[in-house]
């Protein structure tokens, strides 16, 4: 009989068939964690009622987080940071991220590891995440990773992989605190596939708010720097802020300037300044949206 015609689509449908197994041998810590909606807190105010209720769907959603070392000819793809282990996809290096769909993976993501240039290294911590440039995922997603790495004892000399883009936007941010001290720093560069025999793939869970205080305690706070109130309006300017800003941002600050509020830029800022300002706040507002 004649042979089937080669089909791409078809062996990458096999590498995204990561056994289970294989990744259950592989985990080193996992828990669950409630769902956001069980933390107290009110739903976010919203005009459109499906995005409202899609909001509270989501919440009502348990969570997990988890650790795996894994080990083999393991890729890392540039990019959003998906995992493949001896040609097979890690589901866990996906991670939250709802945006990426079944096809989306195996068809765009899995082609990017095949011709491009590489990066090797023999075992490394992967310190990476689908929104690298993002402020908020600095705090939330990338930086509790390194809290979970002490707590469940990973060795200290193990490398960090971190994304050009990461140190390009954070690099300066993180000056003065402690998180990459002592560590040596492996830099992905874009488009370029990372390669190596073992990588920690941490991660931590999504509005788990149990790693914040170890995040917050390795941040020094910039001594001498206060602000003039304990009030705080938080500005978002058009150029940190990808233009997404308040149409009458302006008029709203001078609302807040003459009710005795301070009005506080803190793109520019280093993590310590942000630290130093915020953490005597009594309350702060802002303008809320991605």
């Amino acid at each position: 009989g004649q042979k089937a015609p080669f089909s791409f689509d078809k062996i990458l449908r096999k590498t995204w068939r990561l056994g289970t197994a294989e990744e259950r041998k592989a985990l080193l810590y996992y828990r669950t964690l409630p769902a956001p909606s069980h933390f107290g807190t009110d739903d976010p105010f919203v005009d459109d009622e499906l995005l409202t209720a899609l909001i509270r769907i989501r919440a009502g959603k348990p969570r997990w987080e988890a650790a795996w070392h894994l080990r083999g000819d393991i890729r890392v793809a540039p990019g959003h940071p998906l995992v493949f282990v001896n040609n097979r996809f890690v589901p866990g290096s996906a991670g939250f991220n709802e945006d990426l769909a079944y096809s989306s993976a195996w068809k765009n993501y899995a082609r990017r590891l095949m011709g491009l240039p590489t990066i090797r290294v023999d075992r490394a911590i992967l310190l990476r995440d689908f929104w690298d440039g993002n402020y908020w995922h600095l705090l939330h997603d990338i930086l509790p990773k390194l809290v979970m790495a002490e707590a469940i004892d990973l060795d200290p000399t193990i490398p960090v992989v971190v994304s050009a883009t990461l140190m390009n936007r954070h690099g300066d941010r993180m000056s003065g605190t402690n998180f990459l001290k002592g560590r040596t720093v492996i830099v992905q560069p874009e488009k370029h596939t990372l390669c190596c025999k073992e990588l920690f793939l941490l991660r931590p869970g999504e509005f788990a708010r149990h790693w914040t205080p170890g995040v917050v305690a390795r941040i020094p706070a910039e001594r001498g720097l206060t602000s003039s109130s304990r009030y705080i309006d938080g500005r978002r300017e058009a150029d940190s802020s990808i233009g997404r800003t308040a149409d009458n941002s302006g008029e709203i600050e001078e609302i807040f300037r003459a009710a005795g509020w301070a009005v506080v830029d803190p793109a520019p800022m280093t993590l310590g300044q942000r630290k130093a300002i915020f953490e005597r706040a009594e309350l702060i507002v802002g303008s809320n949206g991605a």
